[in-house]
């Protein structure tokens, strides 16, 4: 038996996990496996979302889209019974940002007593009206608001995931395959199956690559995002005793890139393109390794090859910019003096088709309904006003700069993939802001979660890390 010295002894700093007769788990294990909790249901809560999302159409429905919402908010209820810890500084800034993008949104939709700003709008031969809301939209930026409370949602939720730097990783290549397939469906849609919709006939862009999506430039954007997300998995340095498993990884995923880079090239999708590409190259070169220089080298060969199979229509396109004017040249004075009315304020978040129809005149044409400003930047500035407007904006940039830190990271295990995931986040921050200049394809749902889903599993680890010059 024990004496009074053995019972009454200090315990270890570190208590083993223990079982209790019968098999039964010890409150400590017990407690231990309920902490991982919050990042399974986080976990397959973002994979549902990225998944399914671009089905159909991007999510660019009202109805989708606050099915999403809904969907992270369960998820979120169910995590926050656990109580999890908090994230990194920069990730609880770009939280707080978002849910004050939201605050603005809702704001905008009140009923104001007394409110008289607004601009008289024409309904029909009656007089004019001047609407009591800040938003001249209120029910549609209502609705937007509750879309923007689902892409908090699901930001915190992508967070809680990546804390684990395997599971992040694991995700990454689930994202992977699913542009991937994203990008084999679209090639057979157009090739194979008539150049028809995932449920109906097209009514745009024919012999245009689009898949699920509804405009070329929402899947080029998409495609592109992915097309960075698979570099940098590809250039990821792997253990030697995942060697013979990364070699079979890497045919498929140079497979993969493969079928990215065709059905890229068929959107013919200008900006999409060089987005794309310019996005890869801060890939191949920040990952400085021999292998991303090999990876570069096969990049523009596939395209040599796809120019010489014809495929590469997009070519033309980009040498006969000047043969048709570009209707944006005319769209954008307008936009920047809807701005101009309501610097401040804005008209309401997804308003602008409506607000755009009291500032609509030649030279724009009249042939169809302009409803998005074809410029990220420009469209928040007309529905948000400068100033709320402006946050997207900042909370990238707080984004940027956290992701570029996490890519100095040196080492090895949970500092490479978390290196890995930051670089593709950054990579895909880039060609998004890029690519927002001249289009909305990054306001498409869809898109949407992808870029949040990439930036939140590479800032969700919290766990230190060495970093390199």
């Amino acid at each position: 038996m024990s004496g009074p010295s053995a019972i009454f002894a200090r315990p270890p700093a570190i208590m083993p996990v223990t079982t209790l007769p019968g098999g039964r788990l010890s409150a400590r294990a017990v407690q231990r496996r309920g902490h991982r909790w919050p990042g399974r249901i986080s976990a397959f809560a973002v994979g549902v979302v990225l998944v399914l999302s671009p089905l159909p159409n991007g999510s660019n429905h009202p109805l989708l889209w606050l099915t999403w919402a809904f969907w992270c908010a369960l998820a979120a209820t169910l995590v926050s019974l656990v109580r999890p810890r908090p994230a990194a500084l920069a990730a609880r800034l770009t939280g707080w940002i978002g849910a004050g993008l939201v605050g603005v949104a809702l704001f905008q939709a009140l009923p104001l007593p007394g409110w008289r700003g607004g601009l008289p709008v024409k309904l029909g031969d009656g007089p004019a009206v001047v609407f009591s809301h800040l938003s001249i939209a209120p029910g549609a930026t209502l609705l937007g608001a509750l879309r923007q409370v689902g892409y908090v949602l699901f930001f915190q939720l992508a967070l809680l995931a990546g804390k684990n730097p395997a599971r992040a990783r694991t995700l990454g290549w689930l994202m992977f395959v699913a542009v991937a397939m994203q990008a084999f469906y679209a090639i057979a849609s157009l090739e194979w199956l008539g150049d028809r919709g995932i449920f109906a006939a097209k009514t745009a862009f024919a012999g245009m690559a689009t898949g699920s999506f509804v405009s070329k430039n929402a899947l080029a954007d998409f495609l592109a995002m992915g097309l960075v997300l698979g570099l940098a998995l590809s250039l990821s340095p792997q253990p030697p005793h995942h060697r013979p498993r990364h070699r079979l990884h890497g045919a498929s995923t140079m497979a993969g890139l493969a079928l990215l880079l065709i059905a890229l090239a068929l959107t013919q999708s200008r900006m999409g393109l060089a987005a794309g590409l310019a996005g890869s190259v801060l890939v191949l070169l920040r990952s400085g390794t021999q292998a991303g220089r090999r990876a570069l080298l096969l990049i523009f060969g596939g395209l040599l090859i796809l120019v010489l199979l014809g495929l590469m229509g997009n070519l033309g396109r980009l040498l006969n910019t000047g043969a048709s004017p570009d209707p944006r040249a005319d769209l954008y004075p307008q936009v920047v003096a809807m701005i101009a009315r309501r610097p401040l304020s804005g008209f309401g978040l997804d308003s602008f088709p409506l607000a755009f129809e009291m500032f609509h005149a030649p030279p724009v044409t009249a042939g169809f309904t302009w409803d998005k400003a074809h410029s990220v930047y420009l469209s928040f500035w007309v529905e948000m006003g400068v100033i709320a407007g402006s946050l997207p904006l900042l909370a990238g940039a707080i984004a940027a700069g956290a992701l570029w830190q996490r890519t100095r990271a040196t080492g090895t295990g949970a500092s490479a993939q978390g290196r890995t995931m930051a670089l593709a986040a950054l990579a895909a921050l880039g060609l998004v802001a890029l690519h927002g200049l001249v289009d909305f394809a990054p306001r498409i749902p869809a898109n949407t979660y992808f870029l949040l889903g990439l930036i939140g599993l590479a800032l969700g680890p919290d766990q230190p890390q060495e970093r390199g010059p």
